[in-house]
């Protein structure tokens, strides 16, 4: 485990991390992983929230799970926006397996985490009206947890994604309401995913809400041959605007005009884009860029008509039998049935209600 953030810790890049459904099969149980996570140094980790009402203080100990929290992202120094938070970043820990006897299969995101992540965000979002009320300024989250929402399994490959989808989805047969939790709040979710090794794509769950498998990064478990391990790079830009100050005004990558100096000022995200950086060596290839969430918004790329495979197989058998009963209705003589005996059954034309022909099966006696 020390070994995996070993890289970021000797970058001294801050980091943060959440479990998956294998971590406690050693000698640590989840708390325990947690606790050693949450102490590591540059972390930014955390094994409980912080509580919601900041005058009550401490941790919110009673939720479910270990590896519950957020972290704000605030805006650029000496911006307008240098106090608030202009991206939010939400941390889960959808567990492993059902503590349902009755229930099978994978952990999902209990009641205690959804109003929780509820409760916070729409307090956030109040906060930053209050802040700002003549101004419309959408601040997204992304969101990670490690077991996809059981929504995800309704795509399919009919669907427009961008990526690979090379297995079942591995989602709990519970559906956890986070999605709707999620669509209540309002805000623009980009939701991150990992579990399922061998599928990396990026698809709309629902309007403003889109999630993204992370690619299978590790040679510890199961991968499929031919197909390079992958890391999943997100990017965040901010928008920008020139202001001009006065001359003797201090201000970073700054260009003089005639009677005054213009500043740039960095503002609100403009932009989150995304792509997977593939373990190919000698060039170790960017694949699939997209625009996941975007200040001005950008084409769909057909997502809207991402339609369930069933639908799409009864479409395709409707329509192929609506083209027989033509053919049948111009030509019936090419698609007569003539009178037979087999198995000691006869087949009979008897009528044609509705214009339709019927048959009738009749024993031999």
């Amino acid at each position: 485990m020390n070994a995996a953030f070993a890289p970021a810790i000797k970058a001294h890049i801050p980091w943060a991390a959440i479990l998956g459904n294998h971590d406690q099969e050693s000698t640590l149980s989840r708390l325990e992983l947690m606790q050693h996570i949450s102490s590591m140094e540059n972390t930014l980790s955390r094994v409980y929230p912080t509580n919601i009402n900041s005058s009550l203080g401490g941790d919110m100990t009673e939720i479910d799970g270990f590896g519950n929290y957020h972290l704000a992202v605030r805006g650029a120094a000496d911006s307008r926006y240098q106090n608030e938070n202009i991206l939010n970043i939400y941390l889960l820990d959808s567990g492993d397996y059902s503590k349902d006897h009755k229930i099978h299969g994978y952990g999902w995101i209990q009641e205690s985490q959804k109003s929780w992540f509820k409760e916070l965000s729409l307090k956030l979002k109040d906060d930053f009206s209050k802040a700002h009320p003549a101004q419309h300024v959408s601040v997204p989250s992304l969101v990670y947890f490690h077991i996809p929402l059981l929504e995800t399994s309704y795509i399919s490959s009919w669907c427009s994604i961008m990526g690979a989808k090379q297995e079942a989805i591995g989602c709990a047969q519970v559906n956890s309401g986070f999605l709707n939790a999620m669509v209540e709040v309002g805000d623009p979710h980009l939701v991150f995913n990992g579990h399922d090794h061998i599928n990396d794509f990026c698809s709309e769950l629902a309007e403003n809400i889109m999630m993204c498998y992370g690619g299978g990064a590790g040679y510890h478990a199961y991968g499929k041959a031919g197909w390079s391990r992958r890391a999943r790079v997100v990017d965040i830009s901010l928008h920008s605007i020139w202001d001009e100050v006065q001359k003797n005004a201090s201000a970073s990558r700054t260009h003089k005009s005639e009677g005054a100096v213009q500043r740039r000022e960095w503002l609100e995200v403009d932009q989150i884009t995304t792509w997977k950086r593939l373990d190919r060596p000698p060039s170790f290839p960017l694949i699939d860029h997209e625009v996941l969430w975007s200040r001005i918004p950008v084409p769909s790329n057909g997502r809207n008509y991402c339609w369930n495979a069933t639908l799409v197989t009864i479409v395709g058998a409707y329509s192929l039998i609506c083209i027989i009963y033509c053919f049948w209705r111009k030509h019936p003589r090419l698609l007569r049935i003539q009178p037979l005996q087999r198995h000691h059954l006869h087949v009979y034309n008897v009528y044609k209600p509705f214009g339709y022909r019927m048959f009738k099966f009749q024993a031999s006696p």
